[in-house]
């Protein structure tokens, strides 16, 4: 899931792990239904919640949340 929620497809999966892209789907379907999820659009929907981006250690679309204070306080110190 880390690396779909990544935006890779499952055949660029199946060809960076070496595996057939069966496997990949089979491997798929098995944590949705460990994580009772039911369709792509909630599988999707999931790995971008906050929950399913820490779970998956996926950083933020702001980055890292020290990076993003970081960034926000050098912003305000040459404002000052």
């Amino acid at each position: 899931l880390r690396l779909l929620g990544k935006g890779w497809g499952i055949n660029q999966i199946a060809s960076l792990l070496k595996k057939s892209n069966k496997t990949i789907s089979a491997q798929k379907n098995s944590a949705m239904r460990r994580l009772a999820i039911h369709s792509n659009a909630e599988m999707y929907a999931w790995i971008n919640s906050a929950q399913g981006a820490r779970e998956l250690n996926l950083p933020s679309v702001y980055g890292d949340a020290a990076e993003w204070n970081t960034a926000e306080l050098r912003r305000e110190m040459s404002h000052s």
